[in-house]
Formats: structure tokens, sequence, C-alpha cells
């Protein structure tokens, strides 16, 4: 049987929201209300006096009155209210009373009272947070990235929870959302963290567009105040009336959709209250006219999404969302002073942005829209900024508008909008022209920022979209910035959507200009708008086409130019582009990296095998599959029902690596890895390990795991795993695994005993690379230190950082690192120190670590400082050459440093680096530099450093430069710690823990 298919909504999740009538719901809920959902939902009264029948008096009052809040004025459903009461099960009863006022306050929109913001902020949230990480079998490791006004949160994840399962097997991608939330604190440390994004941020800065303001920006870009809040209230009740008559009809012509009922009846029965409506401004009258229309159109949508007509359904639920408007108990609502409208990047809030589809009149978001998975791979693709519209003093975000950066015919680069998913309430404000002049003005202000040129706006959208579309369409007879193209061709930065290599429901995304789970690239004419049974087609007896409008021009013509606000600084500051650039020679090198490891293990091998010759491949063919059998069955022979599909299969996988030992042509041992979505993203499996039985015994199996483990590691690779019988300890397996320093984590009956070795620069797989790298330092250094020792550390010891401390003081007083500073710097990943000693003295020293702002590519040197008079000895040379060979034994191809223009005697340090083959690449009030570690660099001389005294092009003393220069954040820098540190080291941290 297959699974159903979550990209393409065919059927609500379950009850509609709000199952209590609004007849019902006129009057205070009821315990008989109680009784009847408690039905609904498999539960008994006994079963619930049982469960508060010890509480006390006092305590019972509050689960009611919580309960009020939370279901009755909430969804009302049966699954909201099994939830709330397992929520109020392992809360405290001294809780009760706190949860029933942030549940109020979320349902007013009123500011929450300071105990409940201090409560929500030191343990409200990271209980809400780790209920919902267990409905995806996930354990908190990173706090969320903190939110300046948690209701929407609060509310987002309340909602989640009520909604259970049904939304998880609905969507197999939001555990992969989930999982990236929780690794990295937030989406955007999501992106500039994991490498399954880069590719795509890649592309947008090669592009040419700004990645660091689209992907990682959230600052305002356009804010709108104007209102008269009495003029809007009257203009509401007119609105009122004319979606009456789209609803229901007139006495002279049908509605738009047939709601089987007897129109001219019921029109009849509507007159009065409307009349009320328009002429006395009546809200009660509006609320008995919402009482009478919502379970009518709720009823017809049911019977629609049983026939599968879902954009009819689709366009119910929006009327039903607006009617809503008007059935609130008071008018206090409608009374709200209104503020401003602010057009803001959108940070990507996990869960806020999931929902809501009846909100926002879209079939992108969660629970019901027919497309609601697209949402999650928005949410995964960097490539694809939203843009948010907010409301003063509303809690929720209006709008949300999904951006497609790409290139037109003429390869400008232009922003597709396609869909504007927008809460009516929007217009509250300023009216509808105004609110969608502002949010053309809002689009262009930020494309402009983004590096745009042009703004293609789809001509045929469907549903509130149509409304945006409609509005640049009547602009475009008067603009000549707009012109209109019945076909326009488009391609998106990243077509292939690089970002979503992790999903599970669809490779592409949906859009309605190019199609459903298609690369975004193509020619846009008539829209995806025609849904039939798990497809969706084009309509083309609709509109068709696109707007495009020269952004720098039409804001020119309406003087916005100078109002557009300046960049903000980003979490992902700089050139960001330069970390992402020349992606063939990173991948070059790594492949010779790769070969250089095989050579290395093939020598190593021959002592024992003489003839031995290892391969790598990363794809088979059907000879090698052939051979894969053969020596399976050899090996394995109790599983012998092993095909060509079983290897085919597994070389399917991400990253699959097979290995193979061949002795005299023929294959004699194999060793298969793979990456696993059942693993963290940075740890291998191996997956098979295989050797013929005349061939052990020789150090076969134990080169091909020990091989398998440095090609991962040389791939950013931190953690093997692996599952073994359930040998007894001592036996031969056990030690075997053991030698290789795996670790006996679990055992699962129904798979094996799960094994882990943890990878790092400073592992057990690197430990005789980096012995002979500094046997070659002291080496050089041997002619000119006496008593020569070179000493390094990976962890902090004592005295250590005193020591450091010590020689700092060649540096100006303002720029030394405290001891705290110094102990934060080496708990980041693969942080290490060398020391330089003439006897006990310590003499020099140089700091690195990869800094988790960094790509996971890239190293950093901190710090190298040499004692005043040991700086003509070319110890900081020798100290350079080393720390750019260290990095290079795993996934490290770049390495980062700052350093000051020229010395205090006018020597030019960038050019000094520049022998290195460094090239810079951003200058702010330190100079940032980028070394790229290759074997043979472009513009390198490293092996022709200048002797002492030797002309060169950096003058004559260039080899005697002091290399006193620090840091990766100067203090005050462009680049300060301090602004990251919170969200950043944890995880980090985290990382090392995990592994």
């Amino acid at each position: 049987m297959n699974p159903p298919n979550p990209f393409l909504r065919l059927q609500a999740t379950g009850p509609a929201a709000n199952a209590v009538s609004l007849d019902e719901a006129e009057g205070p809920v009821t315990v008989r209300d109680l009784g009847k959902l408690l039905t609904e939902a498999g539960l008994t009264w006994d079963a619930f006096i049982n469960a508060v029948w010890n509480l006390g008096v006092a305590d019972a009052g509050n689960l009611l009155r919580y309960l009020d809040a939370a279901v009755f004025k909430g969804s009302a459903t049966p699954e909201a209210l099994r939830f709330h009461l397992r929520f109020l099960r392992s809360a405290p009863p001294a809780d009760y009373p706190v949860w029933e006022d942030i549940v109020r306050s979320i349902l007013d929109d009123r500011p929450l009272s300071d105990s409940s913001e201090r409560f929500l902020q030191n343990e409200g949230i990271d209980r809400l947070w780790r209920q919902m990480l267990a409905t995806v079998r996930q354990e908190k490791i990173t706090d969320p990235d903190g939110r300046s006004d948690p209701r929407l949160l609060v509310q987002s994840l309340f909602r989640f929870l009520e909604l259970g399962d049904a939304l998880i097997v609905d969507d197999p991608n939001i555990p992969v959302v989930l999982d990236a939330v929780n690794r990295f604190g937030s989406m955007r440390q999501y992106f500039g963290q994991h490498d399954v994004p880069r590719a795509a941020i890649r592309q947008l800065s090669t592009a040419g567009f700004d990645a660091n303001y689209l992907v990682f920006g959230s600052q305002d870009v356009l804010s709108r105040s104007n209102y008269d809040q009495p003029d809007r209230r009257a203009a509401w009740r007119s609105e009122f009336d004319e979606l009456i008559t789209t609803i229901v009809g007139t006495e002279q012509a049908p509605p738009e959709i047939e709601l089987g009922i007897d129109r001219f009846k019921f029109l009849g029965e509507l007159a009065d209250d409307r009349e009320m409506v328009k002429t006395e401004n009546s809200l009660p009258a509006a609320r008995r006219l919402a009482a009478r229309l919502i379970p009518l159109l709720r009823a017809r949508k049911l019977v629609l999404q049983r026939l599968r007509l879902l954009v009819p359904a689709s366009v119910l639920d929006e009327y039903i969302h607006r009617i809503e408007r008007y059935a609130a108990p008071s008018d206090a609502g409608q009374a709200r002073i209104l503020g401003k409208l602010i057009a803001r990047r959108s940070t990507k809030s996990v869960p806020e942005l999931f929902f809501d589809d009846t909100r926002l009149g879209s079939w992108l978001f969660k629970p019901d829209g027919i497309v609601h998975g697209e949402i999650c791979r928005i949410l995964l693709d960097p490539a694809v900024p939203l843009l948010e519209i907010w409301q003063e003093p509303y809690s929720e975000f209006m709008a949300a508008i999904p951006l497609y950066p790409g290139f037109n015919a003429s390869r400008q680069r232009c922003v597709l909008v396609e869909t504007y998913h927008f809460d009516d309430r929007i217009s509250d404000l300023l009216g509808r022209q105004e609110t969608l002049s502002f949010m053309l003005d809002a689009l262009l202000s930020d494309a402009f920022l983004g590096q745009a040129e042009k703004l293609v706006v789809f001509a045929a959208p469907w549903g509130r979209s149509a409304i945006f579309a409609d509005y640049v369409a009547e602009l475009a007879k008067q603009n000549e910035a707009i012109r209109y193209f019945e076909s326009y061709e488009f391609e998106a930065v990243d077509p292939g959507a690089s970002a979503l290599q992790n999903s599970l429901t669809g490779q592409f995304h949906y859009t309605e200009s190019l199609g459903y789970n298609r690369p975004l690239k193509g020619v846009i004419d008539f829209g995806f708008n025609l849904v039939g049974h798990q497809t969706i087609d084009k309509l083309v007896s609709g509109g068709r086409g696109v707007f495009e409008i020269d952004i720098q021009a039409f804001l020119g013509a309406r003087h916005l130019l100078n109002s557009i606000p300046d960049k903000e600084k980003t979490a992902m500051e700089g050139s960001e582009a330069a970390f992402f650039d020349r992606q063939g020679d990173r991948e070059a090198e790594l492949t010779r990296r790769s070969g250089e490891k095989l050579k290395q293990a093939e020598f190593s091998l021959r002592s024992m095998l003489p003839d031995a010759h290892l391969e790598i491949h990363r794809e088979i063919d059907s000879v090698t599959c052939a051979e894969l059998l053969v020596l399976h069955r050899q090996a394995f022979p109790e599983y012998a029902f092993v095909d060509e599909q079983y290897y085919t299969e597994r070389m399917r996988q991400r990253d699959a690596t097979l290995i193979v030992a061949r002795s005299g042509g023929a294959m004699v041992g194999m060793a298969l890895t793979f990456c696993s979505g059942l693993l963290p993203n940075d740890a291998v499996y191996i997956d098979e390990l295989a050797v013929r039985a005349d061939q052990r015994q020789k150090g076969l199996g134990s080169a091909l795991v020990e091989l398998a483990v440095r090609t991962a590691s040389g791939r950013g690779i931190r953690e093997a795993c692996l599952l073994t019988r359930f040998d007894p300890a001592g036996s031969p397996l056990m030690r075997f695994y053991e030698w290789l320093h795996f670790r006996a984590e679990a055992d699962y009956p129904d798979r094996g005993r799960l094994f882990r070795r943890s990878m790092s620069l400073f592992g057990p797989e690197n430990r005789e690379a980096i012995d002979a790298i500094l046997a070659r330092l002291e080496a050089r250094l041997n002619a000119t230190v006496p008593q020569l020792r070179i000493e390094c550390f990976t962890a902090i010891t004592p005295g250590l950082i005193e020591m450091m401390q010590s020689l700092e003081t060649v540096f100006p007083e303002d720029i030394r690192y405290s001891w705290d500073e110094f102990s934060d710097r080496m708990s980041f990943r693969d942080a290490y120190v060398l020391v330089v000693k003439s006897g006990d003295d310590p003499i020099g020293f140089t700091l690195c670590y990869h800094d988790p702002i960094l790509p996971d590519h890239v190293m950093f040197g901190d710090v190298l400082a040499v004692k005043q008079e040991w700086q003509h000895k070319r110890i900081g040379v020798e100290l350079v050459k080393t720390v750019l060979e260290i990095p290079a034994l795993t996934n490290y191809t770049d390495f980062l440093l700052y350093c000051t223009e020229r010395t205090k005697d006018g020597k030019s340090l960038v050019q000094y680096y520049r022998y290195f083959g460094g090239r810079v690449i951003d200058v702010a009030d330190k100079v940032r530099m980028l070394i790229p570690l290759r074997e043979n660099r472009a513009g390198s001389r490293r092996s022709h450093l200048p002797s002492l005294g030797r002309t060169n092009g950096c003058g004559p003393e260039a080899c005697l430069l002091r290399l006193d220069v620090k840091r990766a954040r100067p203090l005050r820098s462009r680049y300060p710690l301090s602004n990251l540190r919170a969200s950043r080291s944890v995880t980090a941290l985290g990382s090392c823990r995990r592994s």
C-alpha cells in the first residue's frame, strides 16, 4: 500500500476548527459543552473526574478556566481538548493561572504581563519546545533563538501540539525542519553553519545578489502609518455586505459557488440584519449574520473536500476567515488602536511560519492548505527568502511573500513574486488601495537592497494573490516602468533547489508560475492552478503572463530611493561570497587529498599484502556489482539472498562511498559507507565491511575501516557509526572495533550493537600526520632556536592560558585577550595551540580553531605572537607554514586571518600573506584575508619565501615582518563575538558533545 502523498493536500487533517457552533458560543461555555466535547474526544466524565479528583477546589477551578480559554476560545476540537488535558497533567497546578493568563493574552492580542513573560522565558517556552521536539522523536540540543515578543511562538507551539501526529504524518519534512532548528537554534543559523544550504547561498552570491541581506537579514525595509479608524470601521461594514453578496448571490444572479440552499429564502432571512449593519453599523447584527453563514460554509466545504473539489473548498475557507472577524463577542477588536504597517526581512521563524492557511487565505500553509508541504520546502531553502508584513500592535504577521531571485532571458537579476499570502486585517489601517501601494513599494525596496534589477509579478495567480496582481495591472496602464509580457523566460539562481536534498516530500518547489514539483526554470505564461487528483496542471483558460518592473526607474519616479534604509549588519557579516566561490578548486583539492590518503593506505597495506591495490568508487557498474555479490557470499554465506539491487540501492544513498581492495586483480575486501537521515548530518554509517576468508588476519579489515574513516573525515564528517552482532565483551569482534577506537553505545534487539567513533582534526586518524608536521617544523627551527621544544595543546592545561597571556604582551594592551576569552576560544571545534620553546622558556605561540560563525571548510587563525627578541628568527614564518598544513588533514580548504595593512615600521603585511597565496576579501578596521589550503595555489610562493635580507616585491626585509597582528574579532570591530556568542557557542559545544 502506497503512503499518502504529503506534497499535495487532498483532504483535511481532521474536524474543522471551531467545532462548537457560533450559536452555542454566543453565551458562556457550559459544563454541558465540556461534556459534549469530552464525548467527541473519546473520553468519559468518570475519567475526567478521576483526573481532577485530588486537585484542590481552587486548582480545579483554575483548570476549568484554562480549558475555557485554551480549548473553547480556541479551536474547540476534540484533538485540542485531548492535548490540553495531557498538558495540564504534566504541569504543576500552581502554573494553571499563569498558563491561562498567557493564553488569554494571546487570544486578546494584548501584551503579556511581566510575570507571564518571565515564566515563559524561564521555563514555559522550553517546556513547550521540548514537547514539540518529542512529537518528532528528537531531544533538545540547542535553545531556539529568542523572540522579542514570544506570543506568536507560544500560539504556534500550542497549535502544533494540538494537531499532533496528524500534522507530522501529513508532511515528513516537518522533522527535517525541526532538526535544523534543534541543532542550530534557527533556520538562519542552519543556513550559516550547515553544508546542505550553502550551495544555494553560493549561487545567490555568484549571481550578484546580496546573499547576506537576503538570507541573513532581519531588518525593517519600509513602514507606513496613516489611519482614520472610524472611517475604516464604516468601510468594514460595507465590505462585509459585499462579501455576503459574493457568497449568497442576489435575486438576479447566483453565487460563484453553489451552497445547496434556497437562495431566495436565505436572502430574505438575512435582509433585516444586513440593513442594520449598513445603516446602524450594528455589531450584534454582524455577529448574527456570521452565525448564520459560517456553519453553512463549513458544511459545504466538507462536501467539496470529499468530492475532491479542492479549489472551491479553499475559497470557502477564505470566506469563513473573513466572516469570523465579525463574529467576535464584542467590538474590542474593531476598536483596536492600530500603529503602522512594517515590511520586514523574514528570519523564517519555526514553528510560527507553519500556520495558517485559513488566516492567510493560502494553500501553501498548514494545516489544510492544498500544497501545505511547500512551506517546509521554502523554510529549508535559503534561495527562497521571505518578506513579512506586520501591523502594530498585532502579534501575528499579516502577510508572508515568498521571493524567487533569478534571471530573465537577458540575464538581468530579477526577483519573481507570484503569490502574496495575507491576513484580511492587513487593510484595516490604510484601506485596500493604500495597503497594496505600500506592499509594492516594500517589495521594490527589498529587491533593490538585495541587488536585483527587476521585480517580476506573476499576472495570473489564484485566490487572494490575484488582488495584488490586479493592482499592478491597473498601475501598468499609467506607469512606463511596468511592462507586461504574455510569456517570460525565468531561471532561479538555484533551479535544482540544491538546499532540498534532504527534503522527504518533493525535491523541487511548487510555484503557480512554473509548476508542481519542477525545477524553477522555464517560460512563465499560464498559471498552474488546475488541481486534479495528485496533479496540478496549467489552467489555459485563465490569465497569463507577468509584469516586469524596472526597480530603479519605479522607485526614482516615486521619489523613494532616498528613503530606502541602509543595510544593517547581519549574522553572517562581510563578504560571504568569498567563502563560497571557487567551489571547483575546493572539490578538486578534496579529491586530491582523498587520493593521497588512498595511496598512503595502499603503501602501508603492502607490507602484509604485497600486490594490494585500493580503489574508491562513488558509483558502481554491473561488473563491480557482480564482484561485490561474489565477495559478499563468500564473507557472509548466511546472507546469500542479497542480489544486485542490494548494492545498487545502497550506492544511491547520500555520499555513498565504496572502498575496494584487490589482490592479483581480484576483489578481496570492501567497505561501504553512506550518510543516513537517521544519524546526525555530520555522521557516516559504515554499512558493510567484508574480507575474503583467505585474506583475513593480514590487517586488511582494519586498513579498510581506517581508510573509510579518513576519507569521511576529509569531507567534514565528525562521527562514524556501525552495527555489529551481539558478541560478548572481549570477543575478537569486540576487540577489533575497540582497537579501531570505536565504543559500544547501545544494543538494538532487531538491529544489532551500535558502535560510534568520534573524529576530529586531532583524532587518532590524523595522529601520525600531525606528528610528522610537527617534526618538520622542529627540523626547520632547530638551527635557530637552541634547546628547541614544540608543544601542541588541544585542551586547556594548567598554566597554558597564563603562558599565552604573557606572550601577548607584544600586543597593545587594549587588544589582548582575557582569561575567559582564551577559554571561550579553546572550546571551539578543532581548537589548538602551538607553542615554541627554547628550553623551558616559551618564545612564541599561535592559536587556531574553527569559528562556529564561519563555513565548515574555513579554519581561523586567531593569534600569532613571538617575543620581541626572537622576531628575526623566522619563527613566525614557520608557524604560518605549519598552521596552513594542519587543517588540510580534514575538510578545511581555506584559512582565514585578520591583519593590519602595514606594520608600525611600514612593512606590508597584506603583501606578506600574499606569498602564502592569500587574497583580501574584506577591509574594515582590519584586513580580512583568505588563504586557500591547496597543494599548488595560483599566486602562492610558499616554497620560495625570501631568505633573511633578500630583496623582493615587499621590500628588502619582507621575511622579517613582525607577525604580531591579531585577530578574528578585534574588540569593537565589525565582527564582534559578543553579539554572537550566546547563540553560537552553545551550538559548537553541542556538536562536540554529540561526537
